[in-house]
């Protein structure tokens, strides 16, 4: 994992792995997606509830809380806009190593739960 600018991110391609990051604290992991104008891009979050619209959303989340044999169902296909126009933010990109290890941890913890 390395951490770059701005700049550098935009320079990377589609399909880059990473977290925003602000000193010592790592955000959801994303995968940038499409650029848009000159700061901003599109992203795809990792892990979001599936849902209809926000209030949908804050409906499923409020019931869970409440009952824990709710299984809420994730969409792993959600993107959207960055849109916080931060120049200095920084980002914390999962290089192919990463990747092929955070790939080797779940299916180590499918195995797990597998029994």
């Amino acid at each position: 994992m390395r951490i770059v600018n701005l700049q550098e991110f935009r320079s990377l391609p589609d399909g880059t792995v990473f977290m925003k990051y602000d000193p010592c604290i790592f955000g959801e992991l994303e995968v940038r997606q499409d650029l848009c104008g000159d700061r901003d891009f599109l992203s795809e979050s990792l892990i979001n509830i599936e849902n209809n619209s926000s209030d949908d959303y804050l409906n499923k989340l409020d019931d869970a809380e409440r009952d824990s044999s709710i299984e809420l169902k994730l969409d792993f296909d959600y993107t959207g806009r960055d849109g916080y126009f931060e120049d200095e933010q920084l980002f914390a990109v999962l290089s192919m190593e990463d990747l092929f290890g955070l790939k080797d941890k779940i299916d180590r913890c499918l195995q797990q739960m597998a029994g």
